[in-house]
């Protein structure tokens, strides 16, 4: 037994002794160990396509041949890079020619960032010293970029005051003026294809003189200016007619020199007409209306009004006027009622066109519709593409130090919604939501980087200056999960997400890009990891230089679940020799088993139960050819869910809901609030859905059964009493449940 102790303890020593004395061909040399990368620029504007530049430094003794590059979060879409290789939205692998050590390399990489604002989130780039990506090793550095929506241009400069001036047989000058500083350029030719252009300085007051023409011709132009974020604003083709031809020459000769002298015919008189009509709006649109008001206002023009329409989104769109006196002569009245009016702010501009083919825009103002006060509904948090679903409480359970997204809708045309975050003691954080003019809805990041309950109030704001506040639901923020032993934190290690993928029947390293979240994840210098896995299938694996690696058990989650129970690694086997600690060959793992549930205290947060045993507030609803009523309802239990349309939500839970409804006992009724009913009907049509699904356009129930998150769920007796309240999506077996109390 001695004597194999001695071989041991001689094996090792040579070992020790070959690593430092063998020569370099012999020797296994350790993989890349270290690296730094900057990434320009930090902050960018929301759907720009930007090339961001990135220098990688190599810090460690190994040559690196291989490199990753992954996008911060979802946000963001890569199109393209000069790395040669593929890519896909979210990352670029490829081999590279090689990076020796303390050398550099300079590379692109081009992507567009998402419709909402979002905080400073890290590029992750790793290398390799092997050409298929072994044991990759994640770089540091100043990899963060945000997407700011403060300040992105989006609207193009406004042009008017077209003028053609010192117009002669071969030349002629075009101005005009822009709301904003612009450059000057001009397309002109023969047709409406133009082929010349012209150009001059910027600003906000425009001019460009042509020349070369042709005596006596109808010259095409369209000018264009464009602002400083790349919006371009045009005009649309015009014309102009140059003048005729000269009809006096003179010619003197003086020696050898001959000179010839051409007198041009003047500018026709009197001067070709290039004004737009003027339009005077007799209707005051300076104060609110309820809805919709019939405008009234006059177009003159020296040759006649043809044509006039008028746009409310400040002239992305036009309509033809209602009604035209006389359309053709020097003076026409006009009249037009709009249709399908929201409570918002409307910004009105009337477009007229002469007989000559001169058309003008001019700015009326703000048309204010305010019939309802400024109302926020039902919001939906996301992580990524993943909804955080709200516990049956309402409460949503977030991570501490993970970008979340919040979107919600209003109406009563607020121009203006804050998120007001209650923090701990009076450290509150206000955050300015944006609206998407394609959908309407309202949406802001929230990131909370410490654990804790906070509440979450809305202040909207519309262009009537009513205000109206609303308290939502809470978030519950959880601490990370650590990694420890021997009650000290493990820092140099990682922990691993692998997933089941339901085609190949495989587990699979989870891409946790797509849901902002890094896979592998590095542990934090204090041991700390975060994640929150949507559905699906997984088991995690943990592990550090100098410990056994720890496998989890297998579990599935049915919702998305934030995974953070506490791990406790074992050190791995190793040879003391004196002072020295050799580690051991151990290619062992531990296995562990993982115990996943809502932590008690989110029960601890109150749910709003005061409408529980109150009658439900009378409503009527048009529904087919009929409507539905409250108290239509009576006589069988009943549950109604609150749902958007937009909410991703809504067809998983319709679906059970659909099914639930083929129970003749019982009534199932969902009600859209703050959408109009013919957008729901044809989202019910869409769904085939045979259970009846109405629309509150005015939200009308939102406050008066205190809805906050998305879908919400009433139970109602066979009287029409509210018996309960629950939130998120629900099983057949809890709605049957909840109608059973």
């Amino acid at each position: 037994m001695v004597r194999l102790l001695k071989h041991i303890l001689f094996f090792w020593v040579a070992c020790v002794l070959g690593a430092v004395f063998l020569p370099p061909l012999l020797r296994v040399e350790a993989a890349v160990d270290s690296c730094t990368v900057s990434v320009s620029p930090s902050t960018v504007n929301t759907n720009a396509s930007q090339e961001y530049s990135f220098t990688l430094n190599n810090t460690s003794s190994q040559t690196i041949i291989w490199i990753s590059v992954t996008r911060p979060s979802d946000n963001f879409t890569i199109t393209s890079s000069s790395l040669s290789a593929g890519y896909s939205s979210s990352q670029v692998t490829t081999g590279i020619d090689a990076i020796d050590p303390s050398g550099s390399m300079d590379f692109t990489v081009t992507a567009t960032s998402g419709d909402s604002e979002a905080s400073s989130a890290n590029w992750t780039v790793q290398v390799s010293d092997d050409g298929g990506g072994v044991s990759p090793t994640s770089c540091t550095g100043s990899l963060g970029t945000a997407i700011s929506g403060a300040g992105a241009d989006t609207t193009a400069p406004s042009i008017s005051d077209i003028v053609v001036s010192d117009i002669s047989d071969t030349q002629a000058k075009i101005s005009w003026t822009t709301d904003e500083s612009g450059t000057t350029a001009v397309d002109y030719g023969t047709t409406d294809e133009y082929g010349s252009s012209a150009s001059g300085d910027s600003g906000t007051s425009h001019s460009v003189s042509i020349s070369s023409l042709t005596a006596n011709t109808t010259y095409h132009y369209n000018v264009k200016s464009v602002d400083s974020a790349g919006n371009t604003g045009e005009s649309g083709d015009n014309t102009f007619v140059t003048a005729k031809a000269g009809t006096t020459t003179t010619v003197t000769v003086t020696g050898a020199v001959t000179t010839r002298t051409v007198t041009a015919t003047p500018s026709p008189t009197p001067t070709p007409d290039v004004s737009p009509p003027k339009v005077t709006v007799t209707t005051d649109v300076t104060k609110p209306f309820t809805k919709a008001p019939t405008l009234e206002g006059t177009a003159t023009d020296k040759t006649g009004v043809t044509k006039l329409e008028y746009s409310l989104d400040a002239g992305r769109n036009w309509t033809p006027v209602d009604e035209m006196t006389s359309p053709g002569t020097k003076a026409t009245a006009f009249s037009f009622t709009p249709i399908d009016l929201l409570d918002d702010n409307y910004n009105l501009e009337i477009r007229a066109t002469d007989e000559l083919g001169n058309t003008g825009a001019t700015k009326i103002g703000t048309l204010i519709i305010d019939r309802l006060p400024p109302m926020v509904g039902g919001n939906v948090i996301s992580l990524g593409p993943q909804i955080l679903e709200p516990s049956a409480n309402g409460a949503i359970v977030a991570l501490a130090g993970l970008d979340q997204k919040i979107t919600l809708s209003a109406v009563g045309g607020p121009t203006e919604i804050q998120l007001r975050v209650k923090g701990k003691g009076e450290r509150d954080t206000v955050i300015s939501l944006k609206k998407n003019p394609d959908n309407g809805l309202w949406s802001g990041i929230l990131r909370f980087d410490e654990p804790g309950v906070y509440p979450l109030e809305t202040t909207a704001v519309d262009g009537a200056g009513n205000r109206k506040t609303r308290v939502l639901n809470s978030v519950l923020v959880l601490p990370e999960g650590s990694v420890s032993a021997d009650g000290v934190p493990v820092t140099n290690g990682h922990i691993s997400v692998y997933y089941l993928d339901n085609m190949t029947k495989q587990f699979v390293l989870w891409d946790g890009s797509a849901y902002s979240q890094e896979n592998p994840q590095p542990l934090s210098a204090k041991g700390k990891y975060k994640l929150y896995l949507p559905v699906g299938t997984y088991y995690l694996r943990i592990s550090a230089p100098g410990f056994k690696t720890q496998v989890t058990g297998i579990f599935t989650l049915d919702h998305g679940f934030p995974v953070t129970p506490d791990f406790l690694l074992k050190h791995a086997r190793a040879l003391r020799l004196g002072p020295f600690l050799i580690p051991l060959p151990d290619f062992s793992e531990s296995s562990v088993a993982i115990s996943l549930q809502w932590p008690e205290y989110v029960k601890d947060i109150p749910l709003d139960t005061s409408v529980v045993g109150s009658e439900l507030p009378y409503f009527s609803f048009p529904f087919d050819t009929a409507s539905v009523t409250s108290t239509g309802l009576h006589g069988k239990p009943t549950v109604i869910t609150f749902f958007n349309t937009w909410s991703p939500e809504a067809a998983t839970q319709l679906a059970i809901l659909n099914d639930v409804a083929t129970k003749k006992e019982i009534n199932v009724l969902g009600i859209v609030p703050q959408e109009t009913s013919a957008s729901v009907a044809i989202f019910r049509k869409r769904g085939a859905y045979a259970m009846p699904i109405v629309a509150d356009p005015d939200g009308s129930l939102v406050d008066a059964l205190h809805l906050q998150s998305l879908p919400t769920h009433i139970f109602l007796n066979r009287k029409g009493i509210i018996q309960g309240v629950q939130s998120g999506v629900l099983s057949k077996e809890q709605i049957l449940d909840g109608l059973l109390k």
